[in-house]
């Protein structure tokens, strides 16, 4: 059985579990106050297995299945082997996890009621890795039949997700510096294998990784020591936008 279909296996019987109330969902979810306060680090980890509806785990598990079976099948079949590419991969797909859970933790370190669930961390990881190994894959978005190279939708995933997270997030539930996290280790994480095999950044990878995975690392550092930065264009662009 391939990792990809055991990640999604494991992921649809949690949310059958929620969905049927036998499992509180509630004590593995990220919780800022309870990760801040309690050092509950665990739900970093944790919070990537649960999901909310039946939009919410359909449109991740597709896409784990589209993106994460190529790249386990590269990894595996024509780098490293069957089974220190399974395991990578595996790796990949929960360091990914951790990486958003970091980044949501720093992003959104002032605002103590903040929640987020969903495996989005470690797909997005999975889809960042798989732009950086093969770089021109075609990829559309979600059930629209239009394609364009990764590497540039890549960066669209990139800028798209910092925009998003500075504008008003009333009624909005989607983690978009758990993306951005998420995404990002899984990028750096390929680097390091495509380094250690003697394959070089270049051409458009190497595009993907100065406009795709460097701004979410650069906006990362604004959030670490100059928030205030950060708040004052939130709040400039919030009241834009009441204006308007």
């Amino acid at each position: 059985m391939s990792v990809t279909l055991l990640i999604l296996i494991v992921n649809v019987l949690i949310f059958a579990l929620i969905i049927a109330g036998m499992f509180n969902s509630e004590m593995f979810i990220y919780d800022q106050h309870r990760v801040k306060h309690f050092k509950e680090y665990y739900r970093m980890l944790t919070s990537g297995f649960m999901h909310f509806d039946y939009l919410h785990i359909l449109f991740n598990m597709y896409t784990l299945y589209v993106f994460g079976s190529g790249l386990e099948q590269v990894l595996s079949n024509n780098l490293l082997g069957s089974g220190l590419g399974h395991a990578v991969y595996l790796l990949l797909f929960v360091l990914s996890i951790l990486g958003g859970g970091i980044y949501v933790f720093i992003a959104k370190r002032g605002i103590s009621e903040y929640y987020a669930l969903g495996a989005s961390g470690g797909v997005f990881g999975v889809i960042y890795g798989t732009i950086l190994l093969i770089p021109g894959i075609q990829v559309s978005l979600f059930f629209v039949p239009i394609f364009i190279d990764g590497w540039i939708m890549g960066i669209l995933f990139t800028v798209g997700s910092i925009v998003l997270s500075m504008l008003p997030s009333e009624g909005n539930s989607v983690s978009h510096e758990g993306h951005l996290g998420g995404g990002i280790m899984g990028a750096l994480i390929m680097i390091v294998i495509m380094r250690v095999l003697g394959q070089g950044v270049h051409g458009s990878a190497f595009y993907f990784s100065l406009f795709g995975v460097l701004p979410g690392i650069i906006y990362l550092v604004i959030l670490a020591l100059k928030p205030n930065w950060i708040n004052m264009a939130k709040y400039k662009i919030s009241r834009l936008l009441k204006h308007n």
